[in-house]
């Protein structure tokens, strides 16, 4: 994934975003660094307001980010969300570790 990014705009249920994680995990090098934004947004039910989460330009490593990804979803699951999410999440490749 040198000089590249990895973006998604998707809706999809809650229980899902580790789906987005998955690559940083297994399939990117965790150790490489990436510059990352999210935009989460909940529409609201009559259950809760509405949910919005935003995220510009942190430096996360890819482990950071799987990890980053799983809170944001056990959060979610602790406030009770229903049903789908929009997010849009962009990582853009910064530099990875010398070996």
């Amino acid at each position: 994934m040198k000089n590249d990014y990895f973006e998604v705009s998707i809706s999809l249920h809650y229980e899902d975003l580790t789906w987005i994680a998955k690559p940083f995990k297994y399939y990117f090098d965790p150790l490489n660094t990436y510059s990352v934004s999210v935009e989460l947004e909940q529409f609201p039910t009559q259950i809760i307001e509405r949910i919005k989460i935003e995220l510009k330009n942190e430096m996360m490593n890819g482990r950071e980010i799987y990890k980053f990804l799983n809170e944001i979803k056990k959060k979610l699951v602790q406030s009770n969300v229903e049903g789908v999410v929009h997010i849009h999440f962009k990582a853009v490749f910064i530099n990875g570790p010398i070996y």
